[in-house]
């Protein structure tokens, strides 16, 4: 009866690109790695009966980083007090969660590109509205076969910012024009998140790529090459 049991994801299922397994988003626009609603919209399940005693589904806002504080503060009753952690990016949502009530979050950056699906955004989530700087990435810009057409003929993405109204276009289909306010606000707003934000993590360029290999337990992706410690 205690028990809190969560299934989710981080990210949406991979499609032609970032190891593309033919996984659909659909009606969501592009997949795993992109910015698109359909590489970063996810959906979770939570069974908390001694917390949530009917079924619904809650529409709020809430980013992945999200899960730490509304677990540990929310579920377990345990706060996180000032310096016993680095600074979190999440906020504590669990009232709201298991009460089915609007989001304390009203915001989302997107600040990690993934050069995989090509260099992208950043973007930002503001309320029902979603500015994308540039592209959203991947078969989510154009059809997989785009990239190698648009590099024989040199050419280039368009940067400009794009806007979408999420709540009448979840499937970011209809840019939104007119809103030059609302966009410059939005950019200022992703250019105070970007003089904050810490340089995105990559990879030892020293370790081998990875690679499958098979053994008698079956196949597996290797090496592992964890040589250099990021501190952020």
């Amino acid at each position: 009866a205690n028990s809190v049991v969560i299934v989710t994801t981080d990210n949406g299922g991979p499609i032609v690109d970032c190891a593309g397994i033919g996984a659909s988003n659909r009606p969501l626009r592009g997949g795993k790695c992109s910015l698109w609603e359909g590489g970063t919209r996810g959906t979770s399940l939570l069974f908390a009966p001694r917390y949530v005693h009917q079924n619904f589904v809650w529409q709020g806002l809430m980013h992945g980083a999200d899960w730490l504080p509304t677990l540990v503060e929310g579920a377990a009753e345990q706060r996180i007090l000032p310096g016993t952690t680095k600074p979190l990016d999440g906020m504590n949502v669990w009232k709201q969660l298991i009460g089915n009530s609007p989001s304390p979050r009203h915001e989302l950056y997107y600040g990690i590109s993934d050069s995989s699906v090509g260099h992208h955004g950043p973007a930002l989530r503001s309320g029902h509205w979603k500015l994308i700087v540039g592209t959203g990435g991947g078969s989510g810009d154009h059809p997989h076969w785009w990239r190698n057409f648009s590099k024989l003929l040199n050419l280039t993405d368009d940067h400009r910012p794009r806007l979408f109204n999420l709540q009448e276009d979840p499937e970011e289909r209809c840019e939104v024009i007119g809103q030059d306010e609302r966009v410059s606000s939005m950019l200022s707003t992703i250019h105070a998140y970007q003089a904050s934000s810490v340089p995105q993590g990559q990879g030892d360029p020293s370790c081998p790529s990875f690679a499958p290999h098979r053994s008698f337990e079956g196949p597996w992706l290797g090496p592992w090459c964890d040589v250099a410690e990021v501190v952020v």
